[in-house]
Order: structure tokens, then C-alpha cells, then sequence
């Protein structure tokens, strides 16, 4: 077989990986979302730590001063002081790893969006070695029998595929643009969250 051959058959393989520019833009919006939404959420979760890294220092503290007023005695102090230290030394590796988390999930969600919209025409403007470097990133695996090219998408771009096929033939079917289909829209989340 032809390399052209199998250049339009990728060509035509990645074409279906591509969406309506509505459906990209409700998936910016979401992904928007959900980043103010994790942003929340993760201050909320800093500010817990603090308050109880704080607590436990003023309870070190204040035991420290029963110590040396004779209220209690030295053992229970250095047992106690010991457990609270650990967990202090726990609290501050969880600020720490909260700190350090990414929050580029939404920028490389949005770039995935963008490489899946402009992958087939990525692909034929590229020399042979760039395509094969995005054939791996977006398929796992691919199989010529009879004349046809079978594609296996790697994750996530397998689900996009399903999803764009399914609404391709829904909307055959309707009449209906993409960003029309019920597999785009947005649905009630079953753990609704209050602003």
C-alpha cells in the first residue's frame, strides 16, 4: 500500500477526533469552572491545615508552661509533645504537596481541545517523522486488513471519538447540529454543589 494511501486514511481517522467550535467553547467553559471550583477547594483545604498546625502549636505551647508550673509531669509531656510534633511534621507535608500541586490542568486541557481540533490538518502539513510522533500520541494502536484502516485511540481521544461518532449519528438521524446533541449538553450533576 501507498504511504498516500495511508495518509488519507490517518487524515480521515483524525478527522473524527475533531468537534464543533460551540461544543469547545462549553468545554472551556467547564473546564473554567472547574478550575475556580478546585481553586476554592484547595484554599479552603490550605487554610484547614494551617488552622490546625496552629492549634496544635498552642497546645504545645500551653503544655510546655504546665510542665514548668509541676501540673504535669515530664513524661506525659514528651509523650504528648512527641505525637503532636509527628502530626504537625504530617500537616506541614500535606502543605507542602498543595502548594506544589499544578493547577495547568485547565491550560492543558484547552491544548488538548486545540492539538484534537487541528489534528488532521497537523497531519498532512508534517513530515513522516512528525506524523508518526502524533499518530503515537493519539492512537494506541492501528491495523490495515482488507483494504480499511482500524484505529484504537489512546485515552482520552478514544472517548471524543465514540462520543463524536454517536452524535454524528444522532444528528443524521435528527437533522441537528453537534452542539445540539444531548451527548454534548449539559446535564444535572447528581451531586449538585452550591455556589
Amino acid at each position: 500500500v501507498r504511504e498516500e494511501v495511508f495518509d488519507e486514511h490517518f487524515a480521515d481517522a483524525l478527522s473524527r477526533l475533531a468537534f464543533d467550535d460551540e461544543v469547545i467553547e462549553w468545554v472551556r467553559t467547564a473546564l473554567k469552572q472547574s478550575q475556580s471550583d478546585k481553586k476554592r477547594e484547595h484554599d479552603e483545604e490550605v487554610s484547614r491545615l494551617k488552622t490546625r498546625h496552629a492549634r496544635l502549636q498552642d497546645r504545645l505551647d500551653a503544655m510546655y508552661d504546665d510542665k514548668l508550673d509541676g501540673v504535669i509531669d515530664a513524661d506525659l509531656f514528651e509523650r504528648k509533645a512527641g505525637e503532636w510534633k509527628v502530626e504537625q511534621q504530617q500537616l506541614l507535608a500535606a502543605l507542602e504537596t498543595h502548594q506544589n500541586a499544578s493547577d495547568t490542568y485547565m491550560d492543558d486541557g484547552v491544548r488538548l481541545l486545540e492539538l484534537v481540533q487541528r489534528a488532521e490538518a497537523l497531519f498532512l502539513m508534517q513530515s513522516p517523522i512528525e506524523k508518526g510522533r502524533l499518530l503515537r500520541t493519539l492512537c494506541l494502536n492501528s491495523t490495515w486488513k482488507d483494504g480499511q484502516l482500524h484505529v484504537e485511540y489512546r485515552q482520552p481521544f478514544d472517548l471524543i471519538a465514540v462520543a463524536n461518532e454517536e452524535t454524528t449519528n444522532t444528528n443524521a438521524d435528527l437533522g441537528v447540529q453537534i452542539g445540539d446533541n444531548e451527548n454534548w449538553r449539559r446535564r444535572w450533576d447528581l451531586n449538585p454543589r452550591w455556589a
